[in-house]
């Protein structure tokens, strides 16, 4: 009878945590001991760019005391230290997505909605942004360059193809080359946005820095795989995104559509072109809505199922972003700082779920959470 009671209120229990994934009582248990006094965590560790056997945090009530110094001896602890996720591609517009970043182990992004209010809105979340989305339409693109380079744009992101849903059609090749020329000439990278094979020849031959999206309803050509991995082009495929569109009966595509999205993915990898894990988190009325934050932990799954290494998507999600966007104290943990790092049970470089059960977030040695 016992034994039948304890599989009834087991199998409550895994219903309850299965319908409300927050009520993570082994996670929260083990925060919990953090913040408890004077603690020795020994874990392994990945700094961004390598892996380590062991690292060594020492904490009082929560608080990192000691830097960070790797190790080569084994551990068996079940923790692993990571940098911080970077989100490469967002839409910020309210201090409550912000936050749901951060709670998610996201600490910085690069952004295409965030004016300056929103990027000094907190301490913790450190936005990269273009300020804005540049449309077609333009006559002269230096000079809407010019103006957000003055407004502070940290990078330039151009709407290359505009969605059918909005009229679709390309940017003008030459206001777009003047665009990247003018962006170049001050130091800033170009952000293509590309859902089409036309829009993504367009961006490669006009010498745009990063393509964000990929294609569905097409298929992705090789030749144009080998272009962008000869010129050191950057992806950011969206997938979850793309998937979104391709569930949705509200775009005219289909749901085997999406396979062209995770195809391209596994044909651009197969040329070791750089891809980065972003997500297009937004809450824009017209297009699927993608929760920030979680997002990034699904698309770097999916990232994983378009058959990328788990290790390489680590990498996706931290210091690759931060090398092509040229982000500053971002992606990697260095010896002897403490940088900005988070804390999970398992290892996301083997099984990229485990990204998911953050125990900690540290910034400067500071607990987050």
């Amino acid at each position: 009878m016992a034994s039948v009671f304890q599989s009834i209120i087991a199998a409550i229990t895994a219903f309850i945590i299965g319908i409300f994934p927050f009520l993570d009582f082994e996670i929260k248990n083990e925060r919990e001991k953090l913040m408890d006094g004077n603690v020795t965590i020994k874990c392994a560790a990945f700094d961004g760019n390598e892996f380590h056997n062991s690292a060594t945090l020492v904490l009082d009530n929560g608080v990192i005391v000691n830097d960070v110094v790797f190790g080569n001896e084994e551990t068996d602890s079940e923790y692993y230290l990571l940098p911080a996720l970077i989100d490469a591609h967002t839409h910020i517009s309210s201090e409550k997505e912000i936050k749901n970043m951060i709670k998610n182990g996201v600490l910085t992004t690069c952004d295409a909605a965030a004016g300056t209010d929103l990027v000094s809105a907190s301490e913790t979340l450190d936005i990269h942004t273009s300020l804005t989305t540049v449309m077609p339409g333009l006559s002269d693109g230096r000079a809407r360059v010019e103006e957000l380079i003055s407004q502070g744009a940290d990078y330039i992101k151009v709407m290359v193809d505009m969605p059918a849903i909005m009229g679709g059609g390309l940017i003008d090749s030459a206001v777009l080359k003047d665009m990247v020329d003018c962006a170049h000439e001050n130091g800033l990278k170009v952000a293509a946005h590309v859902t089409t094979v036309a829009a993504v020849q367009l961006a490669v031959d006009t010498g745009a820095d990063i393509l964000i999206h990929v294609p569905i309803g097409e298929e992705f050509p090789e030749t144009l795989a080998q272009q962008i991995a000869e010129k050191d082009i950057a992806v950011v495929p969206t997938l979850v995104m793309m998937q979104a569109f391709a569930k949705s009966p509200f775009y005219g595509y289909k749901r085997s559509d999406y396979k062209d999205a995770e195809n391209a993915v596994r044909l651009l990898d197969s040329y070791g072109v750089t891809i980065l894990a972003g997500t297009d988190s937004n809450s824009t009325f017209y297009v699927p809505k993608i929760k920030h934050g979680t997002s990034l932990h699904d698309e770097m799954e999916l990232l994983v199922k378009a058959g990328m290494k788990p290790a390489d998507v680590m990498k996706a999600a931290t210091s690759d972003v931060a090398k092509v966007f040229g982000l500053e104290n971002a992606g990697t943990i260095e010896e002897g700082k403490k940088s900005v790092m988070i804390l999970v049970k398992g290892n996301p470089c083997e099984e990229i779920t485990d990204s998911t059960k953050i125990v900690q977030i540290w910034v400067d040695g500071q607990p987050v959470l």
